[in-house]
């Protein structure tokens, strides 16, 4: 077997294969030459099997793409196979040491592999009970790369899957009794989105494994789907929203899907807060089920804008929200939604105001240096039904709780690196040296490496408390790396927000970026 799925040594018979191992063109003495390699082959991995059956694989990664010539020789292999054992120029019993008298070669299937291996009821099979995954194909090179290779494209196909999914639901959800006004599934609105989920699906793209210039046409081509889709969606939410009287005037003429919100960016609320215009926020729920949520939107200002729920024409009271400052100047105002209806969406007004009513509804939150409000070497912060404790001088988590449950677990929540394995850096004694750490393979420069952590700056921990949102900034040695622990008045979770990056390569090596969450939970 080799440690591959690939064919036989010298019946590489693609395109892809290096240098000629066609029998196609080869006078009857060479193909008898190689044939007698074949039976050898053949041979060893009869010897590395149990039964009577083995599994001759013939193609690889990209093969087939000019598949008559790849046919043509396995036409020509099975024929020489038999012809070489009726004419007795090969002793099939001498050559797999009285363990067959003859050998029969043709095309198959895995149902068929798998039938004939059942059938052999004498072989008594061993019970795997543990993972496949993660496997090595040689000492201490794990294909565990691919997990964490190309995070942002990653991100991207999640988000691309969610749209697609909200997009197809609002679809739906607009017909009501018309019917559907595409020929062909390839003309309609949500296509080129489709489509592009689908290619990216593919284990070299969400894995991260393709080359980058793949990726980045990977991700084209889901951005294209999802602009595509967004301005679909934007009719189909004016129609909602809009009676047949106000459809055909300019309201919501400037919808627009905030996709950056991870980045404090959206280009309409930044632009019109800038200004002092109100903001229509449209939130949907793609659940089957009601939820409240807690919701983020940048502001180019600082006060001014009351969050008012939108129902039956008329506004809410104005709904209690947090205003945090972020370092590009802009501020993140948090609030809570309120109950959102199952596969339904629901339209929030934010609402500029001249006399500042803001300055009493709005919680103007400021970050402040924990070691200077306590003594106490860790520091506690509750939001809702959970609750972090920290380290009062890093941030560093030390435990999680949820008081509704009762559960509670220490956390020892940690930031490093390994040293990436590099032929050109480093000589280590390894079966295969030329195997470097990348998108496949996470592969440490040295077997025994430990992990280098990152340490917080000592007394640089910050808490910003309020009635919906509470944040704990981390600060770090290198400034590549920031975290903030968020926790939400209406959400049973801690969440974990993080920038790693630019990761510093001057020294030549690559470095894998580890965190480490070290519990007690078995």
């Amino acid at each position: 077997y080799g440690g591959n799925y690939g064919p036989p040594n010298q019946f590489c018979f693609d395109g892809h294969c290096g240098g000629n191992q066609s029998l196609v063109g080869l006078n009857e003495t060479q193909i008898f030459t190689k044939m007698r390699m074949l039976f050898s082959e053949l041979s060893v991995q009869a010897n590395q099997t149990k039964g009577n059956h083995i599994m001759l694989t013939m193609g690889s990664d990209f093969f087939y793409e000019q598949a008559h010539k790849d046919f043509s020789n396995m036409d020509l292999m099975i024929h020489k196979t038999y012809q070489y054992q009726d004419n007795g120029l090969v002793n099939v019993s001498k050559m797999f040491g009285g363990r067959y008298d003859s050998i029969r070669t043709f095309y198959s299937t895995p149902n068929y592999y798998t039938e004939c291996k059942q059938k052999e009821t004498e072989i008594k099979w061993q019970t795997k009970t543990d993972d496949f995954m993660p496997y090595a194909d040689h000492f201490h090179a794990y294909w565990t790369g691919y997990f964490v290779s190309r995070a942002g494209f990653k991100r991207l196909e999640r988000v691309g899957s969610s749209f697609l999914m909200a997009a197809r639901q609002m679809e739906a959800l607009s017909l009501k009794n018309e019917p559907f006004q595409h020929d062909c599934p390839c003309d309609g609105p949500l296509y080129e989105l489709e489509d592009a989920m689908g290619v990216v699906q593919h284990h070299d793209a969400v894995s991260g494994t393709g080359k980058q210039h793949v990726a980045d046409d990977y991700a084209r081509r889901v951005q294209s789907g999802v602009s595509k889709a967004a301005s679909f969606l934007k009719s189909k939410l004016r129609s909602i929203f809009l009676s047949d009287v106000d459809i055909d005037k300019d309201y919501l003429s400037n919808i627009m899907y905030c996709q950056f919100l991870n980045e404090t960016s959206c280009e309409v609320s930044e632009a019109a807060s800038a200004t002092g215009d109100n903001i229509v926020l449209i939130v949907y729920n793609g659940l089957g089920r009601a939820r409240e949520t807690t919701v983020g939107i940048p502001l180019r200002v600082a006060s001014g804008y009351n969050f008012h729920r939108l129902e039956e024409h008329q506004l809410s009271d104005p709904l209690a929200s947090t205003a945090i400052l972020r370092e590009d100047g802009k501020y993140m105002y948090y609030f809570d939604t309120g109950e959102l209806p199952p596969t339904g969406a629901v339209a929030f007004v934010v609402a500029f105001s001249e006399i500042d009513e803001a300055s009493v509804l709005v919680d103007h939150s400021k970050p402040r240096r924990i070691g200077l409000m306590t003594r106490d070497s860790s520091y506690t912060v509750t939001k809702g039904s959970m609750s972090i404790e920290v380290d009062s001088s890093t941030g560093a988590l030390r435990l999680i709780s949820n008081a509704r449950t009762g559960a509670s677990v220490a956390v020892d929540q940690r930031w490093g690196y390994y040293t990436s394995y590099a032929e050109s850096k480093t000589k280590a004694n390894n079966t295969n040296p030329k195997q470097n750490s990348g998108a496949y393979i996470f592969r440490p420069q040295n077997p025994t490496d430990e992990m280098t952590f990152l340490s917080p700056k000592e007394g640089s921990a910050m808490v910003i408390e309020s009635d919906v949102v509470a944040e704990v900034h981390v600060q770090f040695k290198e400034p590549w790396i920031e975290q903030i622990v968020r926790l939400y008045a209406n959400e049973e979770f801690v969440e974990v927000d993080y920038k790693v990056g630019s990761i510093p390569i001057d020294d030549g090596r690559g470095k894998e970026i580890v965190s480490r969450l070290s519990t007690e939970i078995a």
